[in-house]
């Protein structure tokens, strides 16, 4: 019988008593503040922790006292890399201990949920696992569809464990200067708006930003956020900037930002005319200068840079 859990800080307090394993995935940066925020809800809960990769888990076996924890996100889709369902497979079949999915988005398609699900029971050795959503769509999904003996939990993205001054404390005092249009340039990319009437500086933060530390500066460096990357939004959240999130090419962004950021003031803006941002019409030398900087990498750094984006 399913068991509906209040929250995963509580399930960590309850488990407190055994080892865990935490397993990161992979991703880009803006992932790392996923596992950035699971590590620092361990460490309030008390528990003890170890850190380990997508390739080792799948070259790895564990003490049964051991809890396998992998790391939420958006890897449950039929577009991304398949590593979430191929890392909840093998934890669940070669793990006799505790394995916890941590707080993700299901694509909705019921078809998608049982094919993970029946690969689950396929050969399952695991003594107990739990699997959180992050937001109602995707726990109505798993409801649903998920078979009787995996139990299931609702709660925040680990992201939001971390507040203002935690956060700050790592990316360090970066003045705000700019307005950031964080838009994504992948393949949940959001097609449907212009952006270039609005003020402030278009970029990928996922694929400028070199390192971690790099991307929390880059958003510790914004006035504003308007922004199509998940995980934007949350960190203007936790910074309590003002953010504007936008839609994606699935329900991700707006499942989440009803579940949790639209209390924390982020603004949902898919018809929004984004009145916080001003609008004005470009120069044509300004034009042509981020034109050009987009084809040269030192090009692109130093028109960042002058325009105030943090190195």
């Amino acid at each position: 019988m399913k068991t509906t859990l209040s929250s995963l800080r509580e399930l960590f307090e309850q488990l407190r008593h055994r080892p865990f394993v935490i397993v990161e995935q992979g991703g880009n940066w803006g992932d790392g503040l996923i596992w950035w925020g699971a590590q620092h809800l361990a460490k309030q809960a008390g528990v003890s922790f170890r850190c380990i990769d997508f390739p080792t888990l799948l070259k790895s076996r564990f003490d049964r006292e051991e809890v396998v924890y992998l790391n939420g996100g958006g890897g449950f889709n039929q577009h991304a890399s398949r590593r979430a369902e191929k890392a909840l497979v093998h934890a669940v079949s070669t793990h006799p201990g505790v394995v916890i999915q941590g707080p993700q988005t299901f694509e909705n398609s019921e078809d998608y949920a049982r094919e993970v699900f029946q690969k689950l029971g396929e050969s399952v050795c695991a003594e107990r696992l739990v699997v959180w959503t992050r937001e109602p769509t995707s726990f109505d999904l798993v409801t649903r569809t998920a078979p009787d003996w995996i139990e299931l939990g609702l709660d925040w993205d680990t992201a939001l464990h971390l507040d203002r001054e935690t956060y700050l404390a790592r990316s360090g005092p970066v003045p705000a200067t700019y307005d950031l249009l964080g838009i994504r340039e992948d393949n949940e990319v959001f097609r449907g708006r212009e952006f270039s009437q609005f003020e402030g500086v278009l970029l990928d933060p996922a694929l400028y930003a070199d390192s971690f530390e790099h991307w929390l500066r880059l958003h510790a460096g914004a006035r504003r956020i308007i922004t199509s990357r998940t995980h934007s939004a949350i960190a203007g959240a936790i910074l309590k900037k003002p953010t504007i999130i936008l839609p994606g090419s699935y329900h991700k962004n707006r499942s989440i930002w009803e579940y949790v950021l639209a209390e924390r003031g982020v603004v949902w803006g898919e018809n929004l005319e984004a009145p916080s941002f001003a609008r004005r019409a470009k120069s044509l030398l300004r034009n042509k200068v981020l034109s050009l900087s987009r084809f040269s990498y030192k090009v692109n750094r130093f028109t960042m840079r002058a325009l105030g984006v943090p190195d």
